[in-house]
């Protein structure tokens, strides 16, 4: 019909779903009112891909957390499943983008299981923005049309609001058409231009791919809280070698009692809270402490573990605290003392993926993290927790909040020893030395250090060989212990009498070892665990080394004379071996002999060895006086018989706990003999006790190698100082 003057026609159309073409809409307008409106269906643009799904999910592994939403902050990998309705030739661009995420160039595609090769680049910034919002995938090799494939983006949603945004993704002829369709003027829009034939957008029923639902970042605090028992070592200021074991501790909240002393530090048995630097009463005096040495957690112990979580803005009705793998929380009720009973009500155990998983529930759903005003408040859990048997590689500890399914999440950084105060610390100073003949049985030194854990009367060492070890108390030498007992078990036990207070300080004692055929598994190790008289692990040692088992150099026997053991005289000593067969150059070379701590080889004297035939090269002692070396000619056998090696040392005034002789066969292999470093050269090591300060002279101490099988099998007897101490 005829139009007057001032009639406005508003032309529009709509885009549909990508292969459905546009509608088209004409509406008259007079006055600003409609006079007329019509539809129609416009023109199709052939469509290039299609959306079968798509997932937003943490990186592939066995982790729990793998399964939870991603969080604010962090990356995780966008998967989406595609379908080529028409082909996409090498060289095209497949554009991924959206708003809200930072996407890298770390992309991946794949069709039938194959890796496709692409090139990947992000695309220009967004004004006002420094994060890269979307990639251009330009693909290697062909994609023929309907070809089913897969395109994973990795990307870190920017906040919450980012799953509730959709992801484009387009196919482009090149980098420039992509770029030159999804911005104008540094703003992201996505043109619809009939023009760029290449252009079509891959869409879902919305346009745009599904949202992906986002969790909130959580800030989480663990930390290892020091129980009733454990002790705490503090650096005192002006009270040196005080007499004040016994007195009270106390500091704000927190008591205890000093069970020992040593110079300028003092070991308090915690009763109740922590402590920390400042000012302390002990006794009826004011103290000013300088530095507290915390509860160091050992492995296999049950501790106390506090978390906090920082929920922001989300309400949880229950909470997922996931330790490291090796730590397994409390099966039955999990809580200890110290918990905020305002915010958590209950606490079980399970197992997900081999990782133990303690599930804290809200009080009044909800209410864990705001109270009546609604304001945000920090939730503080104590949970029991029993320690790995080795600090795992990975010590980071997880804790996610769930509202139906995940609302936030965090993890708690990794500190030194990774694990921050949670690390598992292995005893100090733990080791084993004893021959390792295949078949045989022998003497078995045994030491650890005990740096602070106080332990108290009546304590127990239990000592867990490897697979196809028998450790037993034939032998048994409590070398300068007092008050040492010896059970064959299963379990091997030392325990102390009423009377013995386990302090700090070494420890250590021979036994009777039977050494297996075969060598057990790599990861099998001697472990050694101090207990307390009622059962409880105050330190311990799990990755205690052991020797290679041996079957190719035959020693039958070894002994010890010396001449005086009273304190500061020189005392000449002979040590001897019992060859059972002839050893050649490049097997064994040097015999190197280790002293206990404090009895020094006397300066100026000379080492007479004594051989069936050995050309011997050299002599050599350490500078210090702990250790001498016997050096073959390199093309001189070992035949088979008696060594003796003589020489004079200097008798301490006090014997050192490690009270132990040692003499190791080394590998020759052309190198010089070496007084440090030399694991990699031994060949045989066999335990000797050391002699006793005051005892007689002796003609000979003598330690014999008996033969389990019928393999000729032997052990050396020999000397080592424990380094480091």
């Amino acid at each position: 019909p005829e139009t007057t003057p001032g009639t406005t026609f508003m032309v529009t159309f709509t885009r549909e779903v990508a292969g459905a073409g546009t509608v088209w809409e004409v509406v008259t307008l007079q006055g600003g009112e409609i006079r007329d409106r019509w539809q129609g269906q416009g023109f199709i643009q052939p469509p290039k891909l299609q959306v079968e799904s798509a997932e937003f999910s943490q990186p592939l592994n066995a982790h729990p957390s793998s399964q939870w939403r991603p969080a604010v902050g962090q990356t995780a990998q966008a998967l989406f499943e595609l379908f080529a309705e028409a082909p996409i030739s090498t060289g095209m661009v497949i554009a991924v983008s959206s708003r809200f995420y930072h996407v890298s160039t770390a992309v991946t595609v794949t069709a039938a299981g194959n890796a496709i090769p692409v090139t990947a680049q992000p695309l220009p910034e967004l004004s006002g923005s420094a994060v890269s919002w979307g990639v251009a995938v330009q693909v290697g090799s062909d994609i023929p049309a309907a070809t089913r494939f897969q395109v994973g983006v990795a990307a870190e949603p920017l906040s919450t609001g980012a799953g509730q945004d959709g992801w484009l993704l387009e196919v482009f002829s090149s980098v420039d058409d992509a770029v030159t369709t999804l911005m104008r003027d540094g703003v992201w829009s996505p043109a619809c231009d009939e023009d760029f034939i290449h252009s079509v957008p891959l869409r879902t029923n919305d346009g745009q791919t599904p949202e992906f639902p986002v969790a909130e970042t959580y800030s989480v605090e663990v930390t290892a809280l020091s129980r009733r028992g454990d002790t705490v070592q503090v650096t005192l200021g002006g009270l040196e070698n005080a007499p004040i074991i016994g007195d009270n501790v106390t500091q704000n909240n927190a008591s205890g009692v000093v069970v020992e002393v040593v110079g300028s530090e003092a070991v308090v048995e915690v009763a109740a809270g922590a402590m920390t630097p400042g000012e302390f009463t002990i006794g009826n005096q004011s103290l000013q402490v300088t530095t507290v040495t915390p509860f160091l957690p050992p492995p296999l112990a049950a501790i106390d573990v506090s978390v906090v979580i920082h929920p922001n803005s989300t309400y949880p009705t229950s909470v997922q605290v996931v330790a490291p793998i090796g730590f397994r929380f409390r099966e039955d009720d999990c809580l200890r003392p110290g918990t905020d009973t305002s915010a958590f009500v209950s606490c079980s155990a399970s197992v997900v993926d081999s990782y133990s998983v303690a599930t804290l529930v809200s009080v009044k759903g909800g209410a864990a993290v705001r109270n009546v005003g609604g304001d945000a408040i920090v939730p503080r859990a104590v949970l029991e927790v029993i320690t790995a048997a080795m600090q795992p590689a990975d010590g980071t500890w997880y804790a996610r909040g769930l509202l139906a399914d995940t609302v936030g999440w965090g993890k708690f950084p990794l500190g030194p020893g990774q694990g921050g105060s949670v690390a598992v610390v292995q005893m100090k100073d733990s080791m084993v030395r004893y021959s390792g003949l295949a078949g045989s049985s022998g003497l078995i030194a045994v030491t650890f250090e005990l740096t602070g854990n106080y332990v108290g009367e009546s304590g127990q060492v239990v000592v867990a060989p490897p697979a196809g070890y028998t450790l037993e108390c034939d032998g048994f030498d409590p070398l300068e212990l007092s008050g040492a007992s010896c059970d064959s078990g299963p379990p091997f036990k030392i325990r102390f009498d009423a009377a013995t207070t386990m302090r700090r300080g070494q420890y250590a004692f021979v036994a009777s070892v039977v050494v297996p055929a075969d060598e057990p598994a790599a990861d099998d190790f001697f472990q050694i665990h101090v207990l307390k008289a009622d059962g409880e692990l105050v330190d311990a040692a799990t990755q205690v080394g052991r020797e290679v088992i041996r079957t190719d150099i035959q020693v039958q026997s070894s002994s010890l004379t010396f001449s005086s053991a009273q304190p500061g005289q020189v005392s000449t000593l002979t040590v001897s071996l019992e060859m059972g067969a002839a050893t050649t150059s490049d097997m064994v070379q040097t015999v190197l002999i280790t002293l206990p701590e404090g009895v020094l080889f006397e300066a100026g004297s000379s080492v007479d060895v004594n051989s069936p035939g050995a050309s011997v090269a050299s002599t050599d002692s350490k500078e210090d006086g702990t250790r001498l070396s016997v050096t073959t000619e390199a093309d001189s056998a070992l035949p088979q018989g008696w060594y003796s090696f003589t020489f004079s040392v200097r008798v301490p005034l006090r014997m050192p706990m490690f009270n132990v002789i040692l003499v190791e066969l080394l590998t020759g292999g052309g190198r010089p003999p070496s007084f440090e470093n030399t694991d990699a050269q031994r060949q045989l090591t066999v335990v000797l006790p050391g002699f006793r300060l005051g005892s007689a002279p002796t003609s000979e101490l003598q330690s014999k190698v008996s033969p389990l099988s019928l393999l000729q099998v032997f052990v050396l007897v020999c000397m080592l100082d424990v380094v480091g101490r």
